[in-house]
């Protein structure tokens, strides 16, 4: 939950919306219109942020469960 909370703020830079609207179950794709340019930038943020390199796909579904999965299974 941890990384989840630390993505949040993130999340709703990138898609300029509320963080209180963001849920674990909150669809990147689906809910707020991700794209390919936005999946580069927020990999770019998560590298920076979390000193980690994810990758993510270019078309969903992706959680923000899903997503914190990742941050915090990657190796690096």
């Amino acid at each position: 939950m941890q990384i989840f909370n630390r993505l949040k703020p993130i999340i709703a830079d990138i898609f300029d919306v509320e963080e209180d609207e963001l849920t674990p179950k909150t669809d990147l794709f689906e809910e707020l219109g991700a794209d390919e340019y936005d999946m580069i930038e927020l990999s770019m943020i998560i590298e920076e942020e979390f000193e980690k390199t994810v990758k993510l796909p270019k078309k969903g579904p992706l959680t923000m469960a899903k997503l914190a999965e990742k941050i915090e299974k990657s190796d690096n």
